[in-house]
């Protein structure tokens, strides 16, 4: 840890309140259990940088394949709807256009819900 961390870093807390807060926890816990508490406290922050960089990893996956993903566009600058309904897993052979839009906004409802 920093000198400047301590001494007036996160949340405006100097050193004559890290004393008093340190003092306040030999109290409550007693000199024999700090060392555990210390250590559990490392542990849990250990676990907790982890599943946060777990989660940041998942939603920087997630963004990625959402924009590989994205339904090309045909000549008219439409969204191209057979792209779409392969997206969700809609047969589309042999099927109009509108038959196609009906589908894709059936699967939709039933996501939704």
């Amino acid at each position: 840890m920093e000198l400047s961390i301590l001494a007036g870093g996160p949340l405006g807390i100097g050193l004559t309140e890290w004393v008093i807060i340190f003092l306040v926890i030999l109290l409550l816990f007693g000199a024999s259990k700090l060392p555990k508490l210390a250590r559990s406290m490392g542990t849990a922050m250990g676990e907790f940088k982890k599943a946060r960089s777990e989660m940041e990893e998942e939603v920087k996956k997630a963004e990625y394949e959402t924009l590989e993903s994205e339904p090309e566009e045909d000549e008219e600058g439409d969204l191209n709807m057979k792209n779409i309904a392969k997206d969700l897993g809609i047969d589309v052979e042999g099927k109009t256009e509108e038959e196609i839009k009906k589908k894709i906004q059936e699967t939709m409802k039933e996501k939704g819900s």
